[in-house]
């Protein structure tokens, strides 16, 4: 299955990309490690288009998944989005994984203010998905929020953005509530 994940993350990397970003960053599990992490997001078509084909993928050490579908924006502070793809994990992962998984998600804002939320389903009464961020932009290079992130918690975030690089690094302390513990994550974002 993490073969069919990584020839699906090739085939994404050779659509041809409007606005890409690749997403790293280390959390801290409940079982008290760091766990890297890895995302990719994209858009292929006009940058322009209100209807453009979106695609995400993610590789952790126990869990792997690819998706691809279409992002409606009907104005330019509202985007709608729809994906499908595969998933998979190990059987140490709670409610292990399905092969689909399914995926919505809401963005509104400006270059001050914006929200997004995201959800995922696969297979499984536990196999969810969910993060939600509210951001404030005090400048080109500062942003603050508040974000609720399944398996990694509820919490701000603190993002410092170098504009000319497309290069962000930002830090969420925050408290986990499935696990009732507090984490950090740490991570580093990198527009394409």
């Amino acid at each position: 299955m993490k073969k069919l994940v990584i020839a699906f993350l090739i085939l994404i990397i050779t659509i041809p990309v409007s606005n890409a970003q690749v997403q790293m960053f280390g959390k801290y599990t409940h079982e008290g490690r760091v766990e890297p992490d890895i995302n990719i997001f994209g858009y292929a078509g006009p940058k322009t288009s209100k209807v453009k084909l979106s695609y995400f993928s993610l590789v952790e050490k126990s869990w792997a998944e690819g998706l691809v579908g279409v992002s409606y924006s009907p104005f330019t502070y509202l985007e709608l989005g729809l994906m499908g793809g595969i998933e998979t994990s190990l059987p140490a992962v709670p409610n292990g994984g399905a092969l689909y998984r399914g995926a919505g998600s809401l963005w509104m804002g400006n270059d001050k203010i914006s929200f997004y939320t995201c959800f995922e389903k696969g297979e499984g009464k536990g196999d969810w998905w969910y993060k939600s961020t509210a951001g404030y932009s005090l400048d080109k290079k500062l942003s603050l929020g508040l974000m609720s992130w399944r398996y990694n918690g509820t919490g701000v975030f603190f993002k410092h953005t170098e504009p000319e690089s497309g290069i962000s690094i930002w830090v969420n302390p925050a408290y986990d509530l499935e696990f009732k513990e507090k984490r950090i994550t740490v991570g580093i974002d990198i527009k394409i």
